[in-house]
């Protein structure tokens, strides 16, 4: 979690500097919430998929988490104005049967890590294929594009500090996070 925090804190001041030197920031409401809330979600994702990782097999848990397209398809073709041939239904759902099929394990149902795991692939797909629906509006509105890589960078930096104020107390945030955080 430190080496995303860094991360996103360096980007956020990063294209900060940038956007306030070429004179592009503005400041309006909606694009900066939008942006902060797609950091948000970004980094939850990102979360919740280093926990799948830990918990589960990686190749059935990258499987899992790709399924977010999915979820960007079908939200997308509802909210905005895009219809889905036949065909791409068939291969969402085809996709959806084989991401079920791959995970199901009958001996391992009652299994904590189990259920830990398939909790943290559902959130990670989840919060990803949120940021995809949310982009997705955002291009619509035709939001400007360095507000909301600031904002996103932001609100994620700020998400991260929250959750990291454990680390940070406990001291466990050590010099090789923060040089991999920063680069």
């Amino acid at each position: 979690m430190c080496i995303q925090l860094f991360f996103y804190w360096i980007s956020f001041f990063i294209l900060l500097l940038f956007t306030l030197i070429k004179g592009s920031f503005e400041f309006h409401i909606l694009p900066i919430l939008t942006g902060a809330l797609i950091g948000i979600l970004n980094a939850n994702g990102n979360i919740q998929m280093s926990k799948a990782f830990e918990k589960g097999p990686a190749s059935i848990t990258s499987t899992i988490i790709a399924m977010n397209t999915v979820i960007v398809v079908i939200a997308t073709s509802l909210l905005f104005p895009q219809s889905i041939p036949l065909t791409n239904w068939i291969g969402i759902i085809i996709i959806i049967l084989a991401a079920c099929i791959i995970q199901y394990q009958p001996n391992k149902t009652a299994h904590i890590e189990y259920k830990l795991w398939i909790l943290s692939c559902c959130l990670a797909l989840l919060s990803i294929g949120t940021v995809g629906v949310i982009m997705k509006f955002s291009t619509y509105q035709h939001f400007s594009m360095g507000e909301m890589l600031v904002s996103m960078y932001g609100g994620g930096a700020v998400y991260l500090s929250l959750l990291a104020r454990k680390e940070f107390k406990k001291l466990t945030a050590l010099k090789i996070e923060i040089k991999i955080g920063v680069y």
